[in-house]
């Protein structure tokens, strides 16, 4: 699925690419975020912050963040193409909406991109699932000498 937001030309476009329009509980969503920015006449745009902890609008929690990474724009004779993946996820169910990312500019206004609709669902259940077996457990027994030396006094 992919969203975009601008003016053909000389305008910024912010585009948000997801790897699935529906997810479930606690599972991983990557969101694609790619810019086609104008650099003539002194533009300069700034591009949105993400750190890993930090949540989204809605309830989107981020999870993990990829390199913000820069090159020639192939659609603007004089632009810069920036990237940067960001996976998120949800712990509530339902519809929920990822709100438009906005590349600001000081000077030349800002660009956003369009919202998002997610669905967000409960992983499905087995019939007959089985409990899953204890992670990490490490079984452990005391010696004679540790159990006596528990009882006696010092």
């Amino acid at each position: 699925m992919m969203v975009a937001w601008g003016l053909s030309g000389q305008e910024p476009v912010l585009q948000v690419t997801l790897n699935a329009d529906s997810i479930g509980v606690g599972a991983p969503l990557r969101l694609q975020l790619t810019s086609d920015e104008p650099l003539s006449g002194g533009q300069r745009w700034q591009w949105p912050t993400f750190e890993p902890g930090d949540t989204l609008p809605q309830g989107w929690e981020i999870l993990a963040t990829g390199p913000l990474d820069s090159m020639a724009s192939p659609e603007l004779e004089a632009g810069l193409r920036r990237e940067q993946w960001v996976e998120v996820l949800s712990w509530d169910t339902g519809f929920k909406v990822i709100e438009p990312f906005v590349l600001q500019s000081d000077s030349f206004g800002s660009a956003s991109s369009a919202p998002v609709l997610v669905q967000v669902g409960l992983p499905r259940i087995e019939a007959d699932a089985a409990p899953t077996p204890l992670q990490g457990y490490k079984p452990y027994t005391w010696t004679w000498w540790e159990r006596l030396a528990q009882v006696l006094p010092g």
